[in-house]
């Protein structure tokens, strides 16, 4: 409907306008036109207001159900590698982690001897400062060792280097089990001593094999299963002197001479002679080591009573020869050496002795000789030893 205009006439009360009647009507008319428009209006936005909210819904359900992760598809081709990326800043340093093994003794590792097939040697280092009854460490031992009135000490030598020494005070001994046991026909047993005195001494050694380590020789003529070496002193005589001296670059003993002893059943018999011609020396300089080597010689043992044995013996038999300190490292290379040459190899250091084919018989009949041994007897002057071995040649 169109706009209804109410005519006011051309001037008041001139007759000319509509009617108070008509101009009511024409207002009631434009009234309810707008009423209705108004209506309308209002229903369309109700309508939208309701499709708005329909829409949210949808929306929030749509939402709702994106959520929900459907089932994983099948793995794609893999992409081709990125370029590295730069090197990131270095981390803080961690906590310090647990202590590891020991390392090797002096040089000495599980290679540089292979599989150690015949061949041990101990330096002492694996051993705690202090009074010791067992002999642990080495290379090559299947067993411990034994010792006696016997500590560990340590000592400085050449160059300011510390090592550990076996230190023996009289009467005291050591032993320990070959890995062989009494498979051998030929063996090498070898010492690295340092005797700690300074004045001349009367006393003896011995150095060989014995059987077992609960009856050395250290245990007495009567105690003792059956023992083969070679002992200092053994005739108890003026040869049992250590006498003391001073060299030019060190001090040392001197001492007068040896025999090969068997001790069994209760006797201590010599074997056919005495290495008087070719005395032994030692150090007493803190600094200084000597090397003293006896090799034991016997034909394929069958366990019978009458074993036939040789002994040959190595040595520095002179102070002048002392005085070239042998260290650990020239050591092993002596006991690797055929006793033949070692006096010419080792000239400064060391003397093959006259007599050393001294031979005799004896019985393994009280027990196989399995294990190396070295007694010492004197109460004041200890004997240290920096490093011990046996070789099995044969």
């Amino acid at each position: 409907m169109a706009q209804q205009i109410i005519n006011a006439g051309n001037s008041a009360n001139d007759g000319t306008g509509d009617t108070l009647r008509a101009a009511s009507q024409k207002t009631n008319a434009n009234t309810s036109e707008l009423y209705s428009l108004v209506s309308a209006i209002q229903t369309v936005a109700n309508t939208a207001l309701s499709t708005a909210s329909d829409a949210q819904a949808d929306a929030t359900q749509a939402l709702e159900e994106a959520d929900v992760p459907g089932p994983a598809g099948p793995t794609g081709p893999t992409g081709p590698s990125g370029s590295t990326g730069p090197t990131g800043p270095a981390g803080s340093t961690g906590p310090t982690g647990p202590a590891g093994s020991a390392g090797s003794i002096s040089g000495l590792t599980d290679t540089s001897l292979g599989d150690y097939d015949g061949f041990c040697l101990d330096y002492l280092e694996q051993n705690s400062v202090g009074a010791i009854s067992t002999l642990t460490g080495g290379v090559g031992w299947a067993l411990d060792g034994v010792c006696s009135s016997s500590s560990i000490v340590s000592r400085t030598t050449h160059g300011g280097l510390t090592q550990k020494r076996l230190s023996i005070t009289g009467p005291g001994e050591f032993g320990r089990k070959m890995p062989w046991l009494g498979k051998w026909n030929t063996i090498r047993i070898g010492i690295l001593i340092r005797i700690n005195g300074a004045a001349t001494f009367d006393g003896r050694f011995s150095l060989g094999a014995c059987s077992g380590t609960t009856s050395m020789f250290g245990s007495g003529v009567g105690a003792c299963l059956n023992s083969m070496s070679i002992v200092g002193g053994f005739d108890g005589g003026t040869t049992d002197d250590f006498t003391y001296a001073t060299g030019t670059q060190m001090a040392g003993f001197l001492h007068g001479g040896y025999d090969p002893v068997r001790r069994v059943a209760g006797v201590d018999t010599g074997i056919g002679g005495a290495f008087t011609s070719a005395k032994m020396s030692a150090p007493s300089t803190e600094a200084y080591l000597a090397c003293y080597m006896v090799e034991i010689i016997r034909p394929v043992f069958s366990g019978g009573t009458s074993v036939q044995y040789s002994f040959a013996a190595s040595s520095p038999n002179a102070l002048a020869k002392t005085e070239f300190s042998v260290s650990r490292n020239l050591f092993q290379r002596m006991m690797e050496t055929p006793m033949s040459q070692v006096a010419t190899d080792f000239l400064p250091q060391m003397t093959s002795h006259t007599g050393n084919d001294f031979s005799g018989t004896t019985t393994e009949t009280p027990g196989v000789l399995d294990t190396i041994n070295f007694w010492w007897e004197n109460a004041s002057n200890p004997i240290e030893i920096a490093a011990y071995g046996v070789r099995k040649i044969a």
